[in-house]
């Protein structure tokens, strides 16, 4: 049997994607995640956003659906996401009147980055999300058909077959 690949060496598969194949990735879980309304913003006026989504919350009651404004983030890097990258990511999304932006990488977030980013949750209504680290594999392997039409040669983790 076949060693089962680290979460390390799975840094080292994504670090191969080109930045449009990552960015397709991101989309395929995005949709798998029952995001709606992806709008795909292409070159480098994108206004803090890599992709514009809609997601329908469930409420309390079970039934009723509030309409949610995502603004995401792909970025697929060897290093740390350093606050400057994040600010105008979620100053971006402040301005848009954007109720998430969600920032989705194999990498992560820098100490400096998560401080910055809690204080100005607090200040604005904006939630960040980190689909960032380990964490972005924790969403990649729960959608085994994305990582299979990604991933065709490499053998899902076990802990993941489920």
């Amino acid at each position: 049997m076949a060693k089962q690949k680290s979460f390390l060496e799975w840094k080292k598969i994504l670090n191969q994607l080109d930045s449009d194949t990552f960015g397709d990735l991101c989309e395929h879980l995005l949709e798998d995640m029952d995001f709606y309304g992806l709008n795909i913003k292409k070159g480098g006026a994108d206004e803090g956003r890599d992709i514009e989504a809609k997601y329908d919350k469930l409420e309390p009651d079970k039934f009723t659906k509030t309409r949610e404004q995502w603004f995401i983030e792909c970025k697929r890097y060897s290093s740390g996401i350093s606050v400057d990258d994040v600010m105008n990511k979620v100053n971006w999304s402040i301005a848009e009147d954007a109720d998430y932006v969600a920032f989705m990488s194999n990498s992560y977030l820098t100490k400096s980055a998560k401080k910055w980013v809690k204080k100005m949750s607090k200040r604005f209504k904006i939630r960040v999300i980190q689909w960032t680290d380990n964490d972005f594999f924790r969403v990649l392997f729960k959608h085994l058909d994305t990582v299979k039409y990604f991933f065709p040669n490499e053998e899902i983790p076990d802990r993941f077959k489920k």
